[in-house]
């Protein structure tokens, strides 16, 4: 299946950072690690989407307001 230039770029912008960043120092390895998330990515999707057909979903507003109320919470430091 031929590439769509949005893939290219995205791969490009992706694979920019990477070099930059220090994170992968070769094309081939940012190729690696690029295909390794979308897989990633993929399989969260599928995972997701079988937990809404099995009807294991709360209501939005249910998950809203546990987000602001751990986000409205001081972050909690470890104890050392």
């Amino acid at each position: 299946m031929p590439l769509r230039q949005s893939e290219v770029d995205h791969f490009y912008h992706y694979a920019s950072w990477m070099v930059e960043n220090r994170e992968l120092d070769s094309l081939d390895d940012c190729l690696k690690a690029f295909r390794k998330e979308q897989e990633a990515a993929v399989e969260a999707i599928k995972e997701g989407l079988a937990d809404v057909n099995a009807g294991r979903t709360r209501p939005f507003e249910e998950f809203m307001a546990e987000l602001r109320s751990e986000l409205s919470r001081p972050p909690q430091v470890p104890a050392s």
